[in-house]
C-alpha cells in the first residue's frame, strides 16, 4: 500500500539539492514512490537558473529528477534566452534538460532572444 497525500489548494513543492520548485492547484503525492502528481496551473522552476516550465499537469518522478508534463507546454530559459511552446514536455529540470512536443499537425514553437 502506498501512502498519498492528496492537496485541493495552491500547492508549492520545494526539492532543496538542486533547488526545484514546483507548484500546482491540485497536487497528489505519493510518499513511498517520491512521485508528484500535479494538475492545473503548473509551474516548475530551476531556481539556480531560472528556467521555467508551464502546464496543465506534470508527474515528477523525484527519484529519477523526470518530469512529465502535458498540456499548453511553455519552457522558458534564460542562458541562452529562448522558448519553446507545444502539447507535451519531459526531461529534467535541473540541468535544463527539457523536450517539447507537439501532437500533429501542430508545430513545436520556438522563440530565441538575441542579446
Amino acid at each position: 500500500m502506498t501512502l498519498a497525500i492528496i492537496i485541493s489548494l495552491l500547492t508549492e513543492i520545494f526539492q532543496y539539492q538542486d533547488q526545484i520548485t514546483i507548484t500546482g492547484n491540485r497536487v497528489v503525492v505519493e510518499l513511498g514512490n517520491r512521485i508528484a502528481y500535479l494538475k492545473d496551473g503548473v509551474k516548475g522552476i530551476n531556481q539556480k537558473t531560472g528556467a521555467q516550465l508551464y502546464s496543465q499537469i506534470l508527474t515528477w518522478k523525484m527519484s529519477e529528477k523526470i518530469v512529465e508534463a502535458e498540456g499548453n507546454i511553455i519552457y522558458e530559459q534564460q542562458e541562452p534566452k529562448f522558448n519553446l511552446t507545444g502539447d507535451k514536455a519531459i526531461g529534467t529540470l535541473e540541468d535544463n534538460n527539457i523536450v517539447v512536443s507537439s501532437s500533429s499537425p501542430d508545430r513545436v514553437v520556438t522563440e530565441i532572444y538575441p542579446r
